[in-house]
């Protein structure tokens, strides 16, 4: 079985994006961990992962009183590792988070809001760059909802005009994406290590020839990320039916290819993650699990 990293393609020929990422009614702070030295900024994030839920005065509150426990690190503030694990438990029981979502530094709670210059769009499916939202008409929703594939759930969100006004009439929904990959093979092997502190996965090598799903860690859903964090994967299974269903897409898969290749900001990040004394590097939240082939052992 094989697995590929959704990312976002526009038609030959639109000059402009079709969506503007307004947010949601608040955002968590963000985590830095000095431990393994995360890359700031992206520890945690991924695609269509923002939680869609109703937020609080109390919430609002309890995100002010750990904003003053940030501490100053690579340029900004944010929570250390355990304040941030508090921080996250706390809002889970506040919202009543399902279990199967991630609570995630600088992670958007709320209705998500996006700004449209024309309705209805020229796409069924859409989503800009490897973390953010993903877009979906009525008519997808729905088909969505009804064809089996697994990992995701569908929400509303509120559609503005050019001056930022409700726009009347408009209809549209994101994906929140749950599925969970597990950690995966890589070739070569012993690529990954989790830091006890923090928890999170990363790579040490900056090569990868290969990974492919570990069926014992995967949870089985069409859509997901590995190790939590980055792009957007989905089985071939959710990559055929997609391409067969009638639906306009503006998104398209990274077909298999036998190298790794990393962007600017992994490689910082990957660079910034080195631990002092080691040699060993870690990779950002902003890895790019892309240009690669993945197969499970299924």
């Amino acid at each position: 079985m094989e697995a590929y990293e959704m990312t976002y393609r526009e038609p030959a020929g639109v000059r402009s994006a079709p969506i503007e990422e307004v947010g949601t009614e608040l955002r968590l702070p963000g985590m830095f961990c000095p431990d393994c030295r995360a890359y700031p900024p992206s520890p945690f994030y991924a695609k269509a992962t923002r939680l869609p839920i109703l937020p609080t005065s109390e919430l609002s509150a309890l995100i002010e009183y750990y904003k003053a426990r940030a501490v100053s690190a690579e340029g900004g503030s944010y929570l250390l590792p355990e304040d941030f694990s508090i921080l996250a438990e706390q809002v889970r029981q506040l919202l009543l988070v399902p279990p199967q979502y991630r609570v995630r530094p600088h992670i958007g709670i709320g209705q998500t809001r996006i700004r449209l210059t024309k309705y209805p769009p020229k796409w069924d499916i859409c989503g800009l760059g490897p973390y953010t939202g993903l877009y979906l008409t009525p008519h997808a929703a729905n088909l969505l909802l009804h064809s089996g594939l697994t990992g995701f759930d569908i929400h509303p969100v509120l559609v503005l005009n050019r001056s930022y006004s409700l726009y009347q009439g408009a209809e549209l929904y994101e994906m929140v994406v749950w599925g969970n990959g597990g950690v995966p093979y890589t070739e070569p092997a012993d690529c990954w290590w989790q830091c006890k502190r923090c928890g999170r996965w990363q790579l040490r090598c900056l090569q990868i020839r290969r990974m492919e799903i570990d069926p014992t860690s995967w949870d089985g859903s069409d859509f997901f990320h590995f190790v939590g964090y980055g792009g957007l994967m989905v089985t071939q299974r959710a990559r055929e039916w997609l391409e067969s269903a009638g639906l306009h897409l503006w998104v398209g898969f990274i077909e298999p290819r036998a190298e790794w290749y990393l962007d600017r900001e992994s490689r910082d990040a990957a660079r910034a993650s080195r631990s002092p004394g080691t040699g060993r590097m870690g990779m950002s939240g902003f890895l790019r699990l892309g240009c690669i082939m993945w197969r499970s052992h299924l």
